[in-house]
């Protein structure tokens, strides 16, 4: 009788510690990276009571909580300033931005007056300018998918879409090799046409930029997971020299560059991994690299169109 009595009292006096471990742990598995999440979880006020140990603990805990609710509000203003800020400069710049490329447009239409040292002025400013305006262009893109914005959803065969950008790249950079390897019949998801052809082709153009000539880059379409819910994969690989590994953390960050001076010759802005990223998330879909020297694969998988069977093996080379 004294040791049940003993265990009901230990586990009637350790019944606020409880409470208070609960609320730490519903704390932690909250998705804190989320830009609008708040902390709304506290200790009651009945195990905050300074007098006792345990209300030490639970009065400490939300003061904590507090603290780190205030610090993600004002992270979360910051970063939507940031994004306005961003906004409205690349809408402010368009403007200004195509006014000189067109200047210098017009004037070297009269190149056969004009002094060597100018025609080569001017055919630096048009390049600068091209490069700028795509710049700008990229963050605007950027800033829209980061709120949701410019997606007109349809359902589309992503293997067409695949189909069409390896045949635009193999015509742009004929001096890589760029296979498709598709399945045999269509593959359906529901998305932005325009925008999912632009994250094939930055991932194409992000291989052809970062390897060098003669390399196999294979595009390839595939159905994944379990049948009611299957993904279409789709998989950019190449047989170049592989990604710095020190580059992976950050692969699909803003204007990360492996080869800087190879990207700003190709003309790359540094965003195009971004741009990807942005539109698969855009498409509640993930994306993810693996590199090792002689194979990088880049791997997109988005949700299929209702209906779509998951079948046994339906690759074939094309």
């Amino acid at each position: 009788a004294a040791a049940a009595g003993t265990v009901a009292l230990v586990r009637h006096s350790l019944r606020p510690l409880r409470r208070v471990a609960a609320i730490a742990d519903h704390v932690a598995t909250l998705p804190l990276e989320a830009a609008e999440y708040r902390i709304t979880a506290r200790v009651d006020d009945r195990d905050t009571d300074p007098e006792t140990e345990v209300g030490v603990v639970g009065y400490t805990l939300n003061q904590m909580l507090d603290n780190v609710d205030s610090t993600l509000t004002k992270m979360a203003e910051t970063d939507r300033n940031t994004k306005q800020f961003l906004t409205d400069a690349s809408h402010e710049l368009r403007t200004p931005l195509a006014s000189i490329l067109g200047y210098a447009e017009l004037t070297r239409q009269e190149s056969d007056v004009l002094p060597p040292m100018t025609e080569y002025a001017l055919s630096r400013i048009e390049a600068e300018s091209h490069r700028m305006s795509t710049l700008v262009s990229d963050l605007l893109l950027l800033s829209r998918l980061g709120e949701g914005q410019d997606l007109q959803l349809e359902d589309l065969d992503i293997c067409d879409l695949v189909a069409d950008s390896v045949n635009d790249a193999a015509v742009t950079a004929p001096d890589h090799h760029f296979v498709a390897d598709l399945p045999d019949r269509s593959v359906w998801v529901r998305g932005d046409r325009v925008r999912l052809q632009q994250l094939v082709a930055n991932l194409l153009a992000n291989a052809r930029i970062h390897t060098p000539a003669g390399v196999t880059v294979t595009a390839a379409v595939a159905v994944t997971g379990a049948p009611g819910a299957a993904m279409a994969e789709v998989t950019v690989s190449d047989d170049g020299p592989g990604i710095p590994e020190s580059i992976m953390p950050n692969l699909f960050g803003r204007f990360v560059r492996a080869d800087k001076a190879r990207s700003r010759e190709m003309g790359s802005t540094g965003l195009g991994l971004a741009i990807v990223a942005s539109i698969v998330d855009a498409h509640n879909g993930a994306v993810f690299a693996e590199s090792c020297p002689g194979r990088t694969v880049f791997t997109v998988r988005l949700p299929a169109a209702p209906g779509t069977d998951v079948p046994m093996n339906t690759l074939c080379t094309s």
